[in-house]
C-alpha cells in the first residue's frame, strides 16, 4: 500500500510539473493521396474555468477527475495539466473553524475580494434554473393537453360514423382506456414533482444571489470605512503636526484651538478605526457564511437535480414501454370488418 501511494504521489507530481509540450499528443493522419501527411498535434484540454471551480466548491469532482487521469495507463504520466491549483487539495472542513476567517474562498476566487465575479456566476445559475423551471412548466402543460386529447379520441372510438361497437373489442377498449388514464396520471405526477424540484432549486439560487448581494454591500461598507479611517488618520496627523509647530510666541487662544482640533481629530480617527474593524469583521463573517452556503448548495443542487432527472427518466422509460404494449393490445383488439 505504501509503495502504491508513493507511486501515485509521484505520478501526480509529474503531472503538475509537466510542461506544455509534454501534454501535446501527436496523431497520425489517415488521409491518403496527399503530398505530405505528417499528421497533427492534439493540444491539451483546457482546465476548469473559474465558474467550474466555484460551482464545484465543496465537491471532490475535480480532484477525482485529475486523479483518474493520472491513473489511466494509456495516458502519459507527464501529461500537462492546466491550472494545477485545481488538483491541489484544500484542508478538510473539520480543520477550519469559523475563527479562520481568511479561508472564505471558492476555488481561485476569494469571496470578499472577488464578490463581483461570484455574484455574476450565481446570477447565471439563477437565470438558468429559472429558465429550466419555466420550460418544465410549458412541457408539462403541453404533454397534459396531448395526453388528454389522445384519451378523448380513444374514448370516442365506438361512436365513429355508423359503425358503433364494430371497431374494437369492448373489453380491450375498456382496459386500454383504463391503463391510459393510469399512465397519464403517473406522468402528470412525475412532471409536477420535477417542476416542483426545479422551482425549489430556483428559489435556493435566488437566496444565494441575495446573499451575494449582501456580501457586496458588506464589502462596499468595509471599503468606505477603510477610506474614512485613512482620511481621519491623515487629518489627525496633520492636526498633531500643527500643534507641534506652535511655540510660546503663539497666542494662547490659537494654541487652545489647535489642541482642541487635534484632540477632536484624534477621537475621530479612533472612532473610524473601530468602525473599520467592525466593518471588516462583518464583511469576513458574511464572506465565510456565503462560501459555506454555496458549498452546501453545490452538493444539494447536484444531488437533488440528478436524482430528480434520473427518477423522471426512469418513469418516462417505464411508461413508454407500458404505453407501447397497450397500443399493441388495442391494435390486436381491432375487429376485422369490411366496413373498416
Amino acid at each position: 500500500d505504501n509503495a502504491n501511494s508513493k507511486e501515485s504521489e509521484k505520478r501526480v507530481g509529474l503531472v503538475n510539473e509537466a510542461c506544455f509540450e509534454a501534454g501535446v499528443i501527436s496523431v497520425d493522419s489517415d488521409l491518403t493521396g496527399e503530398a505530405d501527411t505528417g499528421g497533427y498535434d492534439l493540444l491539451p484540454l483546457p482546465g476548469p474555468s473559474e465558474t467550474h471551480h466555484v460551482l464545484n466548491a465543496g465537491c471532490n469532482d475535480l480532484q477525482i477527475l485529475a486523479q483518474s487521469l493520472c491513473d489511466k495507463p494509456h495516458l502519459p504520466s507527464s501529461r500537462f495539466v492546466y491550472d494545477k491549483t485545481a488538483a491541489e487539495e484544500t484542508p478538510p472542513t473539520s480543520t477550519r473553524g469559523i475563527e479562520d476567517i481568511t479561508q472564505a474562498s471558492l476555488g481561485p476566487l476569494k469571496t470578499d475580494d472577488d464578490v463581483d465575479k461570484l455574484h455574476d456566476i450565481v446570477r447565471s445559475v439563477d437565470n438558468t434554473l429559472r429558465k429550466l423551471h419555466r420550460a418544465s412548466a410549458v412541457i408539462r402543460s403541453a404533454q397534459e393537453e396531448r395526453n388528454n386529447t389522445i384519451l378523448e379520441l380513444l374514448r370516442g372510438v365506438d361512436f365513429w360514423g355508423d359503425i358503433h361497437g364494430e371497431v374494437m373489442n369492448q373489453r380491450t377498449l375498456v382496459k386500454g382506456v383504463e391503463e391510459l388514464e393510469k399512465f397519464n396520471s403517473s406522468i402528470e405526477k412525475g412532471n409536477k414533482k420535477l417542476s416542483d424540484d426545479l422551482a425549489w432549486q430556483s428559489s435556493l439560487a435566488t437566496s444565494a444571489l441575495n446573499a451575494a448581494i449582501e456580501v457586496r454591500g458588506a464589502v462596499k461598507s468595509s471599503r468606505t470605512a477603510s477610506r474614512a479611517k485613512t482620511a481621519a488618520l491623515s487629518a489627525a496627523k496633520k492636526a498633531q503636526e500643527i500643534c507641534i509647530t506652535l511655540d510660546r510666541s503663539t497666542p494662547s487662544e490659537e494654541i487652545q484651538l489647535a489642541q482642541a482640533n487635534a484632540s477632536k481629530t484624534q477621537s475621530q480617527a479612533i472612532h473610524a478605526a473601530v468602525v473599520e474593524y467592525e466593518a471588516n469583521i462583518a464583511k469576513k463573517r458574511a464572506a465565510v457564511s456565503l462560501a459555506h452556503d454555496i458549498q452546501c448548495w453545490n452538493l444539494h443542487r447536484k444531488k437533488c437535480i440528478f436524482d430528480s432527472c434520473y427518477e423522471m427518466a426512469l418513469l418516462q422509460n417505464n411508461i413508454c414501454h407500458k404505453t407501447a404494449n397497450m397500443w399493441e393490445n388495442l391494435r390486436d383488439g381491432l375487429i376485422e370488418s369490411s366496413t373498416i
